[in-house]
């Protein structure tokens, strides 16, 4: 406390924060006057929340607020976080002027009503927004990318050169027809990889015939390349050799394992009570 003209001058000073937003209210004795940076509180900007500001003091009422005049200063962060910190500022100065100058009942009472309507008005928000880090473009989220040890690029560099007939010079026939009728045209490519990796002088020796059925036109197209090339390591095991059979299998496993191995995954089938196999339709308890 002051001497400020014969009279005792009661105040005290607190601070509110949200994210990098440093509000600080000075509460003192006098006649519920709310001034912000010198100005009056009204002039709180944005407009659309300017309510915020004000929200203690609506709680609290007219005969508790009137007995206090309140200074406030805030620098740092953007609108928001200044908002927040201030109705903070303001919650926090009052509990602590009544605490120290009145009476500890009267700050328990006033404390509890604000703490039922918003716990932030007394307890600083420790989160804060972390920061981004190399490799993705935000906190958390990574580039993605594939680890293959031969790229797609060599066979698209092989179709460029030839096309896919004259590059196997293989007959291969789908439910009888020609392999380069293969639909849709822009998965046509992943048909012919096992035999542009394979090159002529292993796929001229043999004849495919396949036939396909079930699924999409995506699913089609990936279960016929791994016949082909299941059907070609299966024939070199049988009838060739150990040898060439390992090294075939080898060169279709460096560039993809699913040429081989078949994948197990399997879409989740939708369940009641939400949209999908895993997404919930959203209720509220209020």
């Amino acid at each position: 406390m002051e001497e400020q003209g014969g009279t005792k001058l009661e105040k005290v000073q607190c601070f509110g924060r949200k994210k990098t937003a440093v509000a600080v209210a000075l509460v003192r004795t006098g006649s519920g006057q709310v001034r912000l940076n010198g100005c009056p509180l009204h002039t709180v900007k944005p407009d659309i929340l300017r309510v915020k500001v004000y929200e203690p003091l609506l709680l609290l009422g007219k005969d508790k607020c009137s007995k206090v005049d309140i200074r406030l200063r805030v620098k740092g962060g953007g609108f928001t976080g200044q908002i927040y910190a201030l109705r903070q500022a303001i919650a926090k100065g009052i509990v602590a002027y009544y605490q120290k100058y009145i009476d500890e009942a009267s700050k328990k009472e006033i404390k509890d009503i604000l703490m039922a309507y918003d716990r932030s008005l007394i307890v600083a928000d420790p989160r804060r927004c972390e920061p981004k880090k190399f490799g993705g473009r935000s906190a958390r989220a990574r580039f993605q990318k594939r680890n293959i040890a031969l790229s797609c690029r060599v066979v698209l560099r092989m179709l460029k050169a030839k096309s896919p007939v004259q590059v196997t010079l293989v007959q291969v026939r789908l439910n009888g027809c020609p392999l380069h009728t293969v639909k849709p045209d822009i998965l046509r490519v992943k048909v012919y990889e096992p035999l542009l990796l394979l090159g002529k002088d292993k796929c001229s020796k043999v004849d495919i015939r396949l036939r396909v059925k079930g699924g999409g036109f995506t699913g089609q197209i990936y279960a016929l390349r791994q016949a082909i090339a299941k059907g070609i390591v299966a024939y070199y095991q049988k009838y060739i050799d150990e040898a060439s059979k390992k090294e075939i299998k080898d060169i279709l496993m460096a560039y993809d394992r699913s040429l081989i191995v078949a994948d197990p995954r399997r879409c989740e089938p939708k369940k009641f009570g939400g949209r999908s196999a895993r997404a919930r339709f959203q209720k509220s308890y209020r």
